[in-house]
């Protein structure tokens, strides 16, 4: 495998760069932040002309609209000459990391950077000798010093603008959630369950945290009927998001009433983004995702559910010392306090809104869903008005 590498990075040196071309891969299986920046960029603010514009994926990316003509759709295997031959690759994963050129600018906008260690703060084997970036795109100020230690940054290489896909929440129409489920509309209030991995046959780390039933926190076969019985009485849908990495994402399927279940695969079915589905519901329950540090720009209800911090702590740890302290709402760790949240929801009971508001506040967490403007406007994409 090294002399693979070796080989596509001597090709990789050998092919001249041309300045007037970007590349924007995505590695993950739905688009969000890659596809945020290109709806900015291609639909609303197209200020400065490439000559081409590529978009690398092996999976099908989620548009607003119709892609303009000059942007060349490519499989991973079809795009190597593009990915070799720009000067600009906007990535959102450590993809191919030993073959890029240090003539090429690597901008990573990442697909989550939250509490859980990352890239620089892992150990990996040395032949990988990961090269992650040259920018990288961060949510804050707050985030300036992780982001440098994740991505192998220094300071001025910090892209300091919000995640784009939060961009996604200003679309507020619920009926979007139809695409998920038919009768959606019918429900009271819609929760959106949203767990990081912890097994994973396909991630390099394939055992972050403790091995559940159905994969998720909390959840066994034992109280997943307490839990829609719960969601019934308050005419609640609870949608669980798996992450995409994460196994075991099909045993509940189609078996209760008021639980859907979505997948990456799904949501690339309903060719939406998957934010503008996070950015309508009325809540949102998950543990050490980074999905919550977005989530919180809206300043609705949050629950923190897992009982295996100690365990994922061991096995794959945080960024952060003191993670408790920016972890703003409920904090369930058996089923009967996530049920609470869940009755709390139905009575409209919410205790945790000021408290939510100081952690972005002292996060200085962006909430006029701008980011990708402001991210492309910082490494000179457009222009100024």
């Amino acid at each position: 495998m090294n002399i693979v590498y070796s080989c596509l990075k001597l090709l990789n040196y050998i092919i001249p760069k041309s300045n007037d071309e970007v590349v924007f891969v995505n590695s993950m299986s739905y688009a969000d932040n890659i596809s945020a920046l290109l709806e900015c960029y291609m639909v609303a603010h197209n200020r400065k002309e490439f000559r081409r514009i590529s978009v690398i994926s092996n999976y099908n990316i989620s548009f607003a609209g119709v892609l303009p003509s000059n942007v060349h759709e490519l499989k991973s295997y079809m795009g190597m000459w593009r990915l070799f031959s720009a000067k600009y690759i906007i990535c959102d994963s450590s993809i191919l990391p030993t073959i890029m050129s240090n003539r090429q600018n690597i901008i990573n906008v990442w697909h989550g950077l939250g509490l859980k260690k990352i890239l620089g703060y892992c150990e990996y084997p040395k032949c990988f000798n990961y090269y992650y970036a040259t920018y990288a795109m961060a949510y804050s100020d707050f985030f300036s010093s992780v982001t440098q230690k994740a991505f192998g940054v220094s300071c001025d290489r910090v892209i300091v603008s919000g995640a784009p896909r939060v961009d996604y929440f200003r679309f507020t129409d619920k009926k979007i959630l139809l695409k998920i489920n038919k009768k959606a509309d019918k429900y009271l209030k819609t929760i959106i369950w949203m767990p990081t991995y912890r097994q994973s046959e396909t991630a390099y780390s394939k055992n972050d945290g403790h091995d559940y039933s159905f994969g998720i926190p909390l959840l066994t076969v034992d109280n997943v009927d307490e839990l829609n019985e719960c969601l019934l009485k308050n005419n609640i849908l609870l949608i669980i998001k798996y992450h995409s990495l994460q196994n075991k994402q099909e045993s509940l399927r189609n078996l209760y009433s008021n639980i859907t279940i979505l997948t990456s695969y799904d949501v690339t079915k309903t060719n939406e983004a998957l934010y503008r589905f996070v950015g309508v519901c009325d809540a949102l329950i998950t543990d050490y995702s980074s999905i919550y540090l977005e989530y919180l720009v809206l300043n609705r209800p949050i629950c923190f559910a897992y009982d295996d911090m100690d365990e994922y702590i061991k096995k794959r740890g945080f960024m952060f010392k003191n993670v408790l302290s920016i972890m703003p709402g409920n904090h369930a760790q058996n089923m009967h306090c996530l049920l609470d949240f869940i009755n709390d929801m139905g009575k409209d009971k919410d205790e945790h809104i000021e408290e939510r508001e100081l952690c972005v506040n002292k996060m200085g967490l962006k909430r006029d869903y701008k980011n990708s403007e402001r991210f492309l406007r910082k490494i000179g994409f457009i222009g100024n008005e």
